[in-house]
This record gives structure tokens, sequence and C-alpha cells, in this order.
């Protein structure tokens, strides 16, 4: 809606959203989404002793509560929801790997450049 904004450009007047039920439909779908998406990374860096099982919960109730979701929205299928978790809960844990090697490695760099100074 605002494109310039990533470009540090901000809008002096909004404008008015279009909040037909279809609309506030499909915001609350790709919301859905983006929340899937993220909540896997939240998990596991607030509690990684128990992200494998919060995770096998998660999925759990999701299977449970799609059906009923899929009634109520008609036109979207939110058992994309099980797909996203699934990839998403993977991604988690390599990003924080990753990047925790990546860190620890830099740090150790950082570490043998002072030491040879």
């Amino acid at each position: 809606m605002y494109p310039e904004i990533m470009l540090n450009k901000y809008p002096k007047h909004l404008e008015k959203a279009d909040n037909s039920e279809r609309v506030i439909e499909k915001r609350f779908f790709n919301a859905s989404i983006g929340w899937i998406r993220y909540k896997p990374l939240l998990m596991y860096i607030s509690d990684k002793e128990h992200y494998q099982e919060n995770i096998k919960k998660v999925y759990k109730n999701l299977e449970s509560c799609i059906p009923a979701m899929n009634k109520i929205f008609q036109i979207y299928d939110f058992s994309i929801l099980l797909e996203e978790l699934v990839k998403y809960s993977v991604a988690a844990v390599f990003f924080v790997v990753f990047f925790g090697v990546y860190f620890y490695a830099i740090d150790l760099l950082i570490s043998l450049i002072r030491s040879a100074f």
C-alpha cells in the first residue's frame, strides 16, 4: 500500500483501507501464514529444550482446528499452515545453528587477530 516507506518516504495522508469482508478474510489468511512462519523461530529461541514437543503440540492443535477454519473461510485453504509450520520449524533450527556458528567463527577470528598484535 505504501512501498515508498522502504525508501524512508512517508505518506502525508493515509489512504482509506478497503474493509470489505473478502479483504478482511484475505488479510487474516495472510496474517495467519505470517505468524506460522515466525512462530517456530520464536519458540526455538525462547525454549530450545522443549522445542520439538512444543512444535508437535502446535501441529496437533492446527490439525484439529483447520477443518473449522476452512468451513468459515471457504475460499482459503488453511491446511497450508501445516506445511508452513513444518518448513519453517526446520528453517528456524537451521537459522539459529548457522548464525551461532557464524558468530562463533567471527569471535574466534577477532580473538586470533587481537592475539597477533
